[in-house]
């Protein structure tokens, strides 16, 4: 799921002040190309940029379009080709080779869903979310439709297309994404999901530093006391679903074998522990004492962290970020220049 901390931020402080934007969404791209579809832009009035869509190859073509399509006050469609010389600005062959499809919306909208405001509710609520955007005919560019699993959907679009519009979207809650042909309708559907949780024991260097990647990333932190709390329990309010994971870094085996015993046995995606392999034979006795099956031992994380020879405190909380995303994107974690497998072709 697409999420830039800059572009939320962005569109945070505009809507507390009367500013209005364009927001560009990637809605496809054929071969080779750095952002997936959902990637977003916030272009300002005054031209500065906030995310990106590419390698900088149509930024500028698209800041050039600002004006027009906020005083038209209506979206537009705009295609890129780098694989042809007749495209205007990628037919030098600049940049990956591939192509993109741009959709342009006047920002924040007049009336309708506002994306921001949906990536927001699906953070706080902790459930996913489908939009079902109008692509072309130009007309019709902009109606958006938005469903989640318990909630009513909110529809802005004309009456013959509100349906198909909300019956595409609850296609993209059960995972059907992407640009999609409705008739003489394209619609871009995209599935929402909420932030990573990061359940964060300890206040050491590197748990110091993981928070602070956190940040970086998006990612929400749930820190977890090793002193004046209880160890074996999350702070109240906190529910562990699958977009939850776990880094212990404090290197207390007594509170990680509490800790670790609730979040393994919760099914979490991940749970790593900072430490050597002789102190995971430990920890793992410890959890099986505490109850903890063995299938749910052995997909404890430790050490922590992808093998990048970590060192430092930012070192080992790089590594430690790198395993948790690569296990929520399904991928191994190699460097696709080296060896065979999926890999961004851009």
């Amino acid at each position: 799921m697409w999420r830039d901390r800059s572009v939320l931020e962005a569109a945070a402080n505009l809507r507390a002040g009367e500013e209005r934007a364009v927001l560009a969404t990637l809605v496809a791209v054929e071969g080779p190309s750095v952002r997936r579809p959902g990637a977003r832009l916030l272009i300002l009035s005054d031209g500065r940029l906030a995310g990106f869509l590419s390698a900088g190859c149509v930024e500028h073509d698209l800041a050039a379009r600002v004006d027009r399509v906020l005083s038209e006050d209506r979206p537009e469609t705009v295609r890129y080709d780098a694989a042809t010389a007749a495209d205007p600005v990628l037919g030098l062959g600049l940049g990956c080779g591939g192509g993109m499809r741009v959709l342009l919306e006047p920002w924040p909208p007049r009336d309708g869903p506002d994306p921001f405001a949906v990536f927001e509710t699906v953070a706080r609520r902790r459930r996913p979310a489908a939009m079902a955007t109008a692509v072309a005919p130009e007309r019709l560019a902009g109606a958006r439709a938005v469903v989640t699993a318990d909630g009513a959907p909110e529809v802005a679009a004309p009456p013959e297309l509100a349906a198909t519009l909300e019956e595409l979207a609850r296609w993209g809650l059960e995972g059907s994404c992407g640009l999609l042909a409705a008739g003489s309708v394209e619609v871009f559907v995209e599935r929402t999901e909420p932030p990573v949780r990061l359940v964060l024991q300890g206040a050491t260097p590197p748990a110091l530093a993981l928070e602070r990647l956190a940040g970086l990333l998006g990612w929400e932190t749930v820190p977890v006391p090793m002193e004046g709390g209880d160890p074996g329990h999350l702070p109240a309010g906190v529910v562990p679903d699958r977009w939850t994971v776990a880094a212990l870094l404090g290197h207390d085996t007594a509170a990680e074998a509490r800790l670790g015993a609730m979040l393994l046995t919760a099914d979490l995606p991940y749970v790593g522990v900072m430490g050597s392999r002789s102190r995971r034979r430990r920890l793992a006795a410890a959890l099986r004492e505490n109850g903890v099956p063995e299938p749910a031992v052995a997909r404890l994380r430790m050490p922590i962290g992808l093998d990048l020879g970590a060192e430092s405190a930012p070192e080992i909380a790089l590594a430690a970020a790198g395993e948790i995303l690569a296990v929520l994107r399904g991928r191994e974690g190699f460097a696709p220049s080296a060896a065979p497998g999926p890999g961004r072709d851009g």
